[in-house]
């Protein structure tokens, strides 16, 4: 596993790709951080978009200010930031965050990634890989860390295991749905 210190000297140009609902958290970051990268993040408008961007060596840090569910249309548009190659899904909890688990959340991460991108998650919730399967993802399990037992990968252009794919459907549980969310 490479340090952030290690990824920024990397020979390959890499992109991260962040969002955040409260700049506040940003500029408090920017302020009391003693890293390169974090202390040249410069605020830029684009798009109707509030960004971070900051770029050392070959390593290039984009940080998307607002509710990323309403922003991430106008990254198709305008093509802002091209296709993800890999996307690590880390909001929250479904319970604490639930619009960033549903299926119609996942339908848009996979309008905005590469045929072999691969998304990486903690969460091992049945709901969420429901919701995954439901938008076009291959899931598959992967083993945790820590107390967690098992974690979920998904991508789009494998063949999954007939016996997890048995799993997931016949499971009773209902994926998060952006219209369950509404009422």
């Amino acid at each position: 596993m490479r340090t952030f210190d290690q990824v920024t000297h990397l020979t390959g140009k890499t992109h991260f790709i962040s969002c955040e609902l409260d700049e506040g958290l940003v500029v408090w970051t920017i302020e009391k951080s003693t890293h390169l990268l974090l202390q040249s993040l410069k605020k830029t408008t684009s798009e109707n978009l509030t960004l971070y961007r900051a770029e050392v060596g070959n390593f290039k840090l984009t940080i998307i200010i607002g509710d990323i569910r309403k922003t991430l249309p106008s990254f198709r548009e305008s093509n802002l930031f091209g296709k993800f190659n890999a996307i690590y899904q880390d909001a929250f909890s479904p319970k604490k965050n639930p619009t960033l688990w549903t299926t119609q959340w996942f339908e848009d991460l996979k309008l905005h990634s590469e045929d072999d991108c691969i998304l990486s998650t903690y969460s091992a919730a049945m709901p969420v890989r429901k919701g995954l399967l439901s938008a076009g993802w291959r899931v598959f399990k992967r083993d945790g860390y820590g107390e967690k037992r098992s974690t979920t990968l998904a991508r789009l252009n494998c063949e999954m295991n007939s016996e997890f794919l048995t799993n997931i459907r016949n499971s009773p549980e209902k994926s998060l749905d952006d219209k369950l969310l509404e009422k």
